[in-house]
Formats: structure tokens, sequence, C-alpha cells
């Protein structure tokens, strides 16, 4: 009876293992960025990720990560490095949401991103403001 059973639950997970189906999709990607699609079981799910190397270490690869996972968290995003971009040299200012942190610091020129887990990096003011037009202009994929 004890083998039957193990049987039966051992081709239980076996179907179940084999009905699930997950299909990634590239839809638009540059510069570290890229806005993406998951199909699992014919249900959507599209977001953005930047993926980016840990500022903070030299020798190792440490890789950090952010993902948004609508449009509004994505166009805040942006909307947020071109505010920051336009923001005159001298001023610290800093934005935190729930995945990302963004800071301006007083003495250093650039534009410092770090994910949920404290790891960053760093980019210039113009790039930052490049990115985040580039993000807005590619938004409408997340629909």
């Amino acid at each position: 009876m004890k083998k039957t059973i193990t049987i039966l639950v051992m081709l239980l997970i076996s179907f179940i293992a084999i009905g699930q189906t997950t299909q990634r999709n590239t839809l638009y990607s540059s510069k570290g960025f890229k806005f993406a699609e998951t199909i699992t079981n014919e249900v959507s799910n599209k977001y953005f990720v930047y993926t980016f190397k840990n500022e903070k270490y030299k020798h190792i690869t440490d890789m950090g990560i952010i993902i948004l996972n609508n449009k509004q968290l994505t166009e805040d995003f942006a909307n947020k490095l071109i505010e920051l971009s336009d923001t005159t040299k001298g001023t610290g200012l800093s934005f935190k949401a729930n995945d990302y942190v963004i800071n301006l610091y007083e003495s250093v020129e650039g534009v410092f991103i770090y994910d949920n887990k404290d790891k960053y990096f760093s980019l210039s003011k113009t790039d930052a403001k490049l990115i985040a037009e580039e993000i807005l202009n590619n938004i409408n994929l997340l629909n």
C-alpha cells in the first residue's frame, strides 16, 4: 500500500511539473536595461530590469539588479532620474522607493543608484538623463 501511494504521488508531481511552461522574451534592450516578458501557462508578466556590476567591489563580480514590475513604477524611476540629473551641482538629494534608491551627493558629480540590497552603480548626469529618456520612449512595451 505504501509503495502504491508513493508511485501515485510521484506520478502526480510529474504531471504538475510537465504542465507548467515558462517562456522569457526580451522586448527591448539597451545600455544595461531591458524590458522583458515572462509567459507562464499563457499568463504574461511584463517588467523592467536593470542589471549592473556593484561598484563597491573592484576585484570580484558582484551583480545587482533592479526589477520594476509595472509601467507606473518604471515611469517614476525614469522621471526621478531626469529630475536628479537636472539638479545643479552642490545639491544633495535622495529618492527612495521599495526597490531602489537614487542619490545625488553634494560633493560628487553623478547619480548613484542602489538596489534593495545596497548594491550600487553610478552614472553621469548626462547618461542618467539619456537612459531615462530612452526608458520613457519605450515604456509602452509594458502595456
